[in-house]
Formats: structure tokens, C-alpha cells, sequence
């Protein structure tokens, strides 16, 4: 090859050199260019987590895992989580909590459960000094009861299974009206039921099957109550068995009405024709009635024009 051969080759391999590298230059400037987009993004968990709310009362500032549940996260401790449950030492071991997204510095562990479900069992674990003050209502019962269910951690389970009961005891030694929370009545007693259902809690139905056939009407029996959000019904066996009940219960006091209302119902009572008058009158009045037992005598009142004497007025209304 002569010189001016050798010098063309030397000058086109420069000339592809330059082009590969010109290439080579442009595809790096590229994904530096796409680089800084991405970092420039917000990271779509951070957004999440940092627009959600922080928990009431469960926000420790020098927590160590960061719980998250519907719209409320926690800030809490991973060891006094994982003391409750060996089902919950596993679920926050160091190698399952390496698998979850960090969020100023803390692992995000997210919970299948309602957000305030979570809030009462957190609650309860992070703040036992309030317990007996959280297990007030059927709502803080009944979640800490499913998720100690849940997570295996007896000693709060078994202390929501005691005052559950305790509202629904089994004997009629226990049974009291009085004693009875109202925040157990009405629209929670279907919820007890369902709960004692799924759990199968049995001591716990009887009376409150009892209480739901008092309290129900047509309405709540066949389109149930809504609850939770959502529209919670009996199953079809168990509105024949409460249909029946009503059935058989409604008749017991009918009888129990046409009998006391045609005596005198107190031994003061003189037997005046005003008062024996007005007691029919009252026991027609409620005969004639087509709601539930409870609108037959849970809610009984006198009319405005009741002759009933004071002793017997007193009597009817216990």
C-alpha cells in the first residue's frame, strides 16, 4: 500500500471513530437527560403517605415502623408490636420489613383492616392505661376482639370476649335491663349477632337474639341495618328462627296484656270505674298495634286522656 493510500485509510478510521463516539456521546447524554427527570419525580408512596393522615395519639416522633391503614398512618415501635404475637414478630422481622417501602426513614407496613379498627388496636397496645376508657362502645370492642383474633394476642382478646359477654351474659341471674350499655342497642345488636356468628360465640346469641326480636320491626328484619357503611342481614335461617320468636313472643304478651289490664294492677288501686275503664281502653289501644313486642310495651305511654289512677300509672310503667 503507498503513502497516500495508507493516509485515506488512517483518515476514514478516524472519521467512524469520531462518528461512533459522536453516538456514543449523544446516547449518554440522553439517559443523563432521562436520569434527571426521574429523579425530579416525586415518588408516588412518598406523595401517598405524606398527604395521608397521622393517627391521633399514635404519632411518636421517635417510633420505628410506620403502620398504614385506609387513611391514617402510625408511627409506633416494631418490638413492642412484635411482643404481642409470635404472628406479629414474624410480620415485622428484619427480613419481611426489608421488603417494604421506607418513608422518613421507617419501613411502611400496610394493613388489610379499617383504619379505625387499626387505631383501637394500636390503641390498646400502645396506651393500656386507656383500655378500660377504649372499650366503652361495641365499635372499639369488636375491633379489638377481631384483629387480637386475628394476630393471635390473647390477653386482649380475652379481654374484649369478658365485656362483650358481660353485656350479654348467659344466665338469667346476670340479665338486667339496666345494666344493659345503651351504646349496645339497636342498630349494634345485628352486629353482635354477626359477630358471635362468625366467631362462633354461642352464649352470646341467645340474648341477643332476644334484644333484636324486641327492637326489630318488619323492616330491620328482612332488610337489615346498616352498619359500618355497610347494609348487614340476618341469614335467611336466622330470620325464620327471629320471625317465629317475634311471633310466638308477640302472642305471649298479648295475652299477658288482654289479663293484666283487665285487673287491677296494684293492691292500692281502688278499682275505680275511671281506672278500669282507661286499663281496657290502653289494652285495646296496644292490641290493635302491628309493630314489633318493643313497640307493643318497650315504648308504652299513656294516652293524653288517661283516667289511670297514679298507683296503677306507676305500675305500667315499669
Amino acid at each position: 500500500m503507498d503513502q497516500s493510500a495508507a493516509a485515506e485509510k488512517y483518515r476514514n478510521d478516524l472519521t467512524d471513530r469520531e462518528e461512533t463516539l459522536n453516538s456514543l456521546r449523544e446516547t449518554v447524554d440522553s439517559l443523563l437527560d432521562t436520569i434527571t427527570v426521574y429523579e425530579n419525580l416525586p415518588s408516588p408512596d412518598t406523595v401517598s403517605l405524606a398527604t395521608l393522615e397521622r393517627a391521633s395519639g399514635l404519632w411518636y416522633f421517635d417510633g420505628t415502623l410506620i403502620i398504614h391503614s385506609g387513611s391514617l398512618i402510625f408511627h409506633v415501635f416494631r418490638g413492642m408490636l412484635a411482643e404481642q404475637s409470635s404472628i406479629l414478630e414474624d410480620l415485622l422481622s428484619p427480613e419481611n420489613l426489608g421488603t417494604y417501602d421506607v418513608f422518613d426513614g421507617c419501613p411502611v407496613v400496610p394493613l388489610p383492616h379499617g383504619s379505625s379498627e387499626v387505631w383501637y388496636f394500636l390503641a390498646a397496645i400502645f396506651k393500656p392505661n386507656s383500655l378500660d376508657s377504649l372499650l366503652k362502645s361495641f365499635d372499639s370492642i369488636a375491633a379489638i376482639f377481631r384483629l387480637s383474633s386475628f394476630y393471635k394476642v390473647p390477653v386482649l382478646r380475652r379481654k374484649a370476649l369478658v365485656l362483650l359477654s358481660s353485656v350479654y351474659p348467659s344466665t338469667l341471674d346476670e340479665f338486667s335491663h339496666e345494666g344493659l350499655s345503651p351504646s349496645y342497642c339497636r342498630d349494634q345488636i345485628l352486629p353482635v349477632i354477626q359477630l358471635a356468628r362468625h366467631y362462633s360465640l354461642d352464649w352470646i346469641l341467645p340474648l341477643a337474639f332476644y334484644r333484636y326480636c324486641l327492637e326489630m320491626t318488619h323492616t330491620t328484619l328482612f332488610c337489615g341495618v346498616e352498619y359500618g357503611g355497610s347494609q348487614i342481614l340476618l341469614s335467611a335461617p336466622d330470620q325464620a328462627l327471629c320471625f317465629e320468636a317475634d311471633r310466638v313472643m308477640s302472642s305471649a304478651y298479648r295475652i299477658e296484656i288482654r289479663q293484666r289490664y283487665r285487673a287491677r294492677l296494684t293492691a292500692g288501686c281502688d278499682g275505680n270505674p275511671e281506672c278500669r275503664e282507661s286499663r281496657l281502653s290502653e289494652a285495646s289501644r296496644l292490641l290493635d298495634q302491628q309493630e314489633s313486642v318493643s313497640e307493643i310495651l318497650v315504648r308504652w305511654a299513656p294516652e293524653s286522656n288517661s283516667k289511670l289512677c297514679p298507683l296503677c300509672l306507676e305500675e305500667m310503667k315499669r
